[in-house]
């Protein structure tokens, strides 16, 4: 099993203590040269690079303990507020181009840095919210021919790395929620892959960082009632499926367990599902193969000693 995850929070923090090391320099040399602009520019710098570092060890220990409700307004904002907060964005972006054109020290690189935010924002975080795949009945019969659930599981919410089933590389990963059950799979190769199951009456702890660029994908910490903390890295590279809008799933699905919706159906008294005409057939993609992997019996990453901010004796895996 790959420790994606790790090196990415590795990579992260090596950038923070460079960040911390570069911009304290320039503080100093702001504060005794005499120039404020550049005081202040690397004293603000200097503390957002503490404040990053203080998050990544909240990430690494997965110590939030997770509020049935609370916390995580962004992912669980609806799809059309989303939308609407990441407009917003844009527009602040656009107003702070017009700001420091008018001030006389708009750069080419801050200009072609906001300019290609500004895409990203409108082609890529807009439009995978806004496409998010719902889980209907073909993509359920799919998954089925796949062997990734059972006739009888009932799925709210599905995420994966890939766009199509026949391009899956190595260490992607597929994730499929149900009402009391979190099912994560990580490919090894397009035949076969690790399988595990986590109830989510067992999660007690959630964190959850923007990764790649710009945010593009996301990396979770689980921590479980054992003790055990997951780690996993959702990359984002498909139009069709969005982090946040599985995150607001699954966050619901959790909340479910603790706080009784009025008038919330039982899932367990849902209609058989009845295959539709157009359900895919993927009689030609080999069905891959999975290895259970049994979250108390796992061992710790070997490479969890070398991070500090985990606490002796902590089981972490890292996928």
């Amino acid at each position: 099993m790959d420790d994606d995850s790790l090196q990415q929070l590795r990579k992260k923090k090596r950038l923070m203590w460079f960040g911390l090391f570069f911009f304290g320099i320039i503080a100093i040399l702001g504060l005794g040269s005499g120039d404020w602009l550049m005081l202040l520019g690397g004293g603000v710098m200097t503390i957002g690079a503490i404040a990053a570092l203080v998050i990544m060890n909240r990430q690494l220990k997965a110590v939030a303990p997770y509020r049935p409700g609370k916390g995580f307004w962004y992912y669980r904002l609806t799809r059309r507020q989303k939308m609407n907060y990441v407009t917003a964005s844009e527009i602040f972006i656009i107003l702070l181009i017009a700001f420091f054109f008018w001030a006389g020290v708009l750069t080419w690189y801050v200009l072609f840095a906001s300019i290609g935010s500004l895409w990203y924002i409108q082609f890529v975080i807009k439009r995978r919210i806004k496409h998010h795949t719902p889980v209907d009945d073909a993509t359920l019969f799919e998954l089925e021919e796949l062997g990734i659930i059972q006739p009888e599981d009932i799925v709210k919410g599905l995420y994966k790395d890939f766009e199509s089933w026949s391009t899956v590389g190595e260490g992607a990963k597929i994730l499929v929620l149900t009402p009391d059950r979190l099912i994560v799979i990580v490919m090894s190769s397009p035949e076969q892959g690790d399988r595990m199951e986590i109830r989510l009456r067992d999660i007690n702890r959630l964190y959850l960082m923007g990764n790649g660029r710009q945010g593009q994908g996301l990396i979770a910490t689980v921590g479980l009632t054992d003790g055990s903390i997951l780690r996993f890295t959702l990359h984002g590279n498909s139009h069709q499926d969005s982090p946040e809008q599985f995150v607001q799933q699954l966050l619901e699905s959790i909340d479910n367990l603790y706080i009784k919706q009025p008038g919330m159906p039982d899932p367990a008294a849902a209609a058989p599902r009845i295959r539709p005409l157009e359900a895919p057939a993927v009689g030609s993609i080999p069905r891959p193969t999975f290895r259970l992997i049994d979250l108390h019996e796992a061992t710790a990453n070997p490479d969890a000693e070398q991070t500090p901010a985990i606490e002796a004796g902590q089981r972490v895996l890292d996928l």
